[in-house]
């Protein structure tokens, strides 16, 4: 039997604590375990597997994500199977910090513009419940006629771009400044909506995006830059870790994928992370 190799880089986008780090500690896991159908099947463990391990063993025992590093040059590399075919997987964990300054200072260093320039695949995490929307109509009013609830407030809060500006606004004009450097070939984007356990269930990620992001989800809609989109529902831990309540319930589970949720209709949902890397690395 012929076996087709492939390489596939895919990078990883998303704001600080928009569940890029809890996504690659659920799949480091996943891919090491049979405990649910997969997609994807992991061929050979990465020559380098000490932050594989720690994501994997961080996540499995319920304990926060740390941030990642500003510096970090962290990365997990796997080689998965499907069928026969076989990819050669590579995906830096850049810390959210790297991308809000991208978009307040608007400069790539050279490695991360090597990297683009070698990749058509992007994934773009955004946090469902860390959100930063646009004043309503009727707050503009209220403040424009001076009876904003804070006008006893002698205290200005001082703008800050990455703080203040809607989250909808950085999302587009960073997937704008990533399109420029990627490979020009069938560009595809991933949308990964993280934390999905925090929204009733039946609630589609396309119907989210339409009602808390609609500028976003027009901009999509549009495919001005990217060739092929897909939106992902994902909660890639189960649920909370705020309360050690919280923690006992997803420690209970006796197979720990099987915490894991992903949905695209809000109806059917699976546990296989992989299957939005192989909708982005297979032609």
């Amino acid at each position: 039997m012929n076996i087709n190799h492939q390489e596939a880089k895919i990078i990883f986008c998303g704001l600080p604590s928009s569940g890029k780090t809890s996504f690659l500690g659920a799949l480091s896991y996943l891919a090491e375990n049979d405990e649910v159908d997969k997609d994807l099947e992991l061929v050979v463990l990465p020559k380098e597997r000490l932050f594989f391990n720690e994501l994997a063993d961080k996540w499995v025992s319920c304990e926060p994500m740390l941030r990642t590093k500003i510096s970090s040059t962290d990365k997990i590399e796997m080689t998965l199977k499907k069928c026969d075919q076989r990819f050669f997987i590579e995906m830096p964990d850049l810390s959210g910090e790297t991308w809000s300054e991208l978009w307040t200072e608007h400069q790539m260093d050279n490695q991360l513009i090597s990297f683009l320039n070698e990749t058509s695949c992007v994934i773009f995490f955004i946090h469902v419940d860390e959100l930063v929307v646009p004043m309503s109509i009727c707050d503009e009013a209220s403040i424009i006629k001076g009876e904003s609830a804070d006008k006893d407030n002698d205290h200005n809060t001082k703008w800050k771009p990455s703080e203040h500006t809607p989250t909808q606004s950085i999302v587009i004009d960073l997937l704008r400044k990533l399109s420029t450097q990627l490979a020009d070939t069938n560009k595809k984007l991933a949308i990964v909506l993280s934390a999905w356990d925090m929204l009733p269930d039946g609630t589609a990620p396309i119907s989210f995006l339409e009602k808390e992001l609609p500028l976003l989800s027009q901009y999509l809609n549009c495919k001005f830059d990217y060739d092929q989109i897909e939106v992902f529902g994902v909660s890639a831990q189960g649920g909370s870790l705020n309360t050690q309540e919280n923690q006992e319930i997803l420690l209970s589970e006796d197979e720990p994928s099987k915490r894991i949720k992903v949905t695209q209709d809000g109806v059917e949902y699976s546990a296989d992370l992989t299957k939005i890397l192989s909708w982005l690395v297979n032609e």
